[in-house]
């Protein structure tokens, strides 16, 4: 596995705090909101030119209960390469991680927790991916 740049951070917040959110970082920092996949949930991706550098993740009133993790800062994503080799090493090392693909992208997400229980992303472009991973 090599890891090849910091993607993106997520930030947890309730879904009826999305509209300051979002005018927060866009008024207030410059981003502009652009294209985010149909995920289940409510959000909004704020880009820094052509990346969404920012991930807004709305939950409901209750957000710490949908996890153990009540604070804002959701996960931290690194774009990564070799998804077949990262998922031998995950399990030979005995780390859990759970495995979705990004709606209507070439995408493919492990998810992942540190000791400290920071939530990790590794993002993997399958376009890039050799036909093996």
């Amino acid at each position: 596995m090599r890891l090849t740049a910091l993607d993106h951070v997520n930030l947890r917040c309730a879904e009826a705090t999305l509209p300051a959110m979002i005018a927060f970082w866009s008024d207030v920092l410059g981003l502009r909101q652009g294209p985010r996949p149909s995920f289940s949930f409510p959000g909004a991706w704020l880009y820094a030119g052509d990346q969404p550098v920012v991930h807004l993740s709305g939950r409901g009133a209750d957000a710490a209960a949908d996890s153990a993790r009540a604070a804002p800062l959701d996960h931290v994503a690194f774009s990564a390469q070799g998804l077949a080799a990262t998922r031998t090493r995950l399990s030979e090392a005995g780390i859990s991680w759970s495995e979705q693909t990004v709606p209507g992208r070439a995408l493919t997400q492990l998810f992942l927790t540190d000791p400290a229980g920071t939530r990790v992303e590794l993002l993997f472009d399958m376009a890039r991916e050799a036909p093996s991973a």
